[in-house]
């Protein structure tokens, strides 16, 4: 286990009004949407766009990210893998709040070293994955426990697109249930920079072509795995029944989602809509990221 981070942060209504402006609205609308009033209870998932990374500008990588939770070098590549949150129902969240994080380093894990071993040289296949644990309260206690977990790679030179990123091409459909309810939009750039915003979050992989294309190897810049997976909470929470809190939310990217190109929202209920599993697919319908969710 590391050494607790400890961070502060508010939960400012200006900060969220931003956010409702970057993402769709579920309803359809276009018009200017609302301060939320204080000690409106905020969306499950919101939790991203707080405590940001406070790196200056000099310390970034060469790739924007910064170097608080990163693997040793060379494993700069870094992607986000997936994580779980967990909700306290009694201690909800609410505008206004002062909110406090405190961050370890909850587990490290190697895959691909027996290879790399084996051979003397790293390849696509050898990653590093990091964890965190995220416990954030307010001033009655503990609200939220979240874990999110990166996957660092190794710098690649000269490998074809997909053999550089990992990612074979898939030709398959999603084997999901058969969703319940939809929704379909397309991320654009400006989605993407206002994210990248709202997070302080410079990652090129979002927000330079040139650099995702050539230095990564993926088509396009790509869809941030954080607002993948808020956007799944968010329109699970617009269709659930309003009685119902979301209590966990525990989720996997499993094939990059790219800028300017259709996504598709999914939940599928179960257990009579005390749960939901949820899931983003592509214009081909391949799933990006999947994810479970259950209700209180």
């Amino acid at each position: 286990m590391s050494k607790t981070h400890v961070q502060d942060d508010v939960i400012d209504p200006s900060k969220l009004q931003l956010l409702d402006l970057t993402l769709p609205a579920f309803n359809g609308t276009s018009k200017l949407p609302p301060k939320p009033e204080l000690n409106t209870a905020i969306t499950p998932g919101t939790e991203f766009i707080f405590f940001p990374p406070l790196v200056p500008t000099d310390s970034l990588f060469a790739d924007g990210t910064d170097p608080s939770y990163s693997a040793p070098s060379p494993f700069f590549r870094r992607m986000w893998a997936g994580g779980e949150f967990a909700f306290d129902p009694r201690n909800q969240l609410r505008v206004g709040q002062k909110l406090r994080c405190e961050t370890t380093v909850e587990d490290v894990q190697l895959k691909g070293w027996e290879r790399a071993r084996e051979t003397g040289s790293l390849d696509k296949d050898t990653m590093v994955f990091v964890k965190q644990r995220r416990e954030i309260s307010n001033e009655h206690g503990f609200a939220v426990v979240e874990r999110r977990t990166h996957v660092y790679r190794p710098e690649l030179v000269g490998l074809p697109s997909a053999e550089a990123t990992g990612k074979k091409k898939i030709s398959h459909h999603s084997d999901q249930p058969s969703p319940d309810e939809q929704f379909t939009f397309t991320p654009s750039a400006h989605t993407l920079f206002r994210f990248s915003a709202l997070t302080f979050n410079s990652h090129r992989i979002h927000l330079d072509p040139i650099y995702s294309s050539q230095q990564e190897g993926y088509e396009d810049r790509l869809v941030h795995g954080p607002m993948t997976a808020l956007l799944l909470l968010r329109f699970a929470h617009f269709k659930m029944p309003s009685e119902n809190h979301v209590a966990a939310f525990k989720y996997r990217a499993t094939h990059p989602l790219v800028v300017d190109r259709p996504l598709t929202l999914n939940l599928a209920w179960t257990s009579e809509r005390r749960a939901a599993e949820v899931w983003a697919t592509n214009q081909d319908g391949i799933v990006g990221m999947r994810g479970s969710i259950v209700f209180t």
